[in-house]
């Protein structure tokens, strides 16, 4: 009788173990939202683009972040993973800022926890008399926006025909089918393994920008990168609300916002403030997240996803086990 009963206390056991298993999504997959996150860019501005092309990056950590480690990068063609691949590094000042205004540039150009940096990519064309603006000329342009974090990715190309593999860019307007590709990657890719680098970017096959088009992003859970927010296209002053700064929808803590499943992604945006002239709302404090199966989490609480997932499948180990406890116990005895 004791015999059988300890046999059925160990199917019992046997049984929960593969419960606990078999609650585990086969088809769940781990997405780390990335320390940087690009939320912004201006690709068409009107007039000279040399002058007021930008690239925005949030912070999503809880620590300061060395914008001179990484280096943006960009592609533009026809073709999906076609054609050379070509990189700005990122400066904390201009040379204008340096000659005209005495600015020193520092070893490090740091971007604060929960902060965005916006990154104006300058062309240094004389014709255009780019060379000459500094970043207030910059900030004026955009209206003077209040507490940007600036900083620099020049370059001396005055047209996409001197685009060489590996130097420098500005981001040529699209049109038709044409694919753009914007990255930010670690300063020592290459351009043989500068897939390998990518922190954070932007693709998509996408028709005309309109002239003063802001294009905002938002984290893309399917892979990673980001995705298309909003489109704002206007004046110039439209794009002085949201630079340097990010809204809530665009936060990938802020939710929930958005929630994948290995078949489909589906995003709801919560109410925000309205303003004059249109909808901002201060950037909250960032921790990492982690996408796991349907839901998004961050993994610095105590009841993220991963950590949960970590815990069912200890618990199962542990029922596994516990038939081997009682067994070694009995012989013991």
């Amino acid at each position: 009788m004791k015999k059988a009963l300890r046999i059925m206390w160990a199917l019992m056991v046997f049984s929960i173990a593969l419960t606990l298993l078999g609650a585990i999504p086969a088809s769940a997959t781990v997405i780390e939202v990335p320390p940087l996150l690009m939320t912004e860019f201006a690709m068409n501005p009107s007039g000279t683009d040399y002058r007021s092309e930008y690239v925005e990056i949030y912070n999503c950590t809880s620590e300061p972040i060395n914008l001179k480690d990484y280096k943006l990068a960009y592609q533009n063609t026809s073709a999906r993973n076609s054609g050379i691949i070509l990189f700005n590094e990122i400066t904390k000042y201009a040379k204008s800022d340096i000659q005209k205004n005495g600015k020193v540039e520092p070893e490090q150009a740091m971007i604060e926890p929960g902060k965005c940096a916006v990154i104006w990519i300058k062309g240094n064309s004389g014709d255009s008399n780019a060379s000459e603006w500094t970043t207030e000329d910059f900030l004026a342009y955009y209206e003077n926006p209040a507490d940007v974090n600036m900083f620099i990715a020049e370059h001396d190309i005055t047209s996409s025909s001197q685009f060489v593999n590996g130097g420098n860019f500005y981001m040529v307007n699209n049109s038709g089918d044409t694919w753009i590709y914007l990255y930010l990657v670690r300063k020592e890719a290459t351009v043989d393994d500068w897939q390998n680098h990518i922190i954070t970017g932007f693709e998509s096959v996408v028709a005309d920008f309109a002239t003063d088009s802001y294009v905002h992003l938002q984290f893309d859970p399917t892979n990673g990168l980001t995705k298309v927010y909003s489109i704002v296209s206007g004046g110039r002053s439209l794009a002085n609300p949201y630079l340097g700064i990010i809204m809530e929808e665009q936060d990938p803590f802020f939710g929930p916002v958005t929630t994948t499943t290995p078949e489909e992604t589906t995003t709801s945006a919560p109410e925000t403030s309205e303003k004059e002239e249109g909808t901002t709302t201060a950037p909250p404090s960032a921790v990492d997240t982690t996408t796991v199966g349907n839901t998004t989490t961050a993994p610095g609480k105590k009841d993220d996803g991963k950590k949960s997932c970590k815990s069912t499948i200890g618990l199962g180990a542990m029922a596994l086990l516990l038939p081997v406890a009682f067994a070694v116990k009995k012989r013991k005895r």
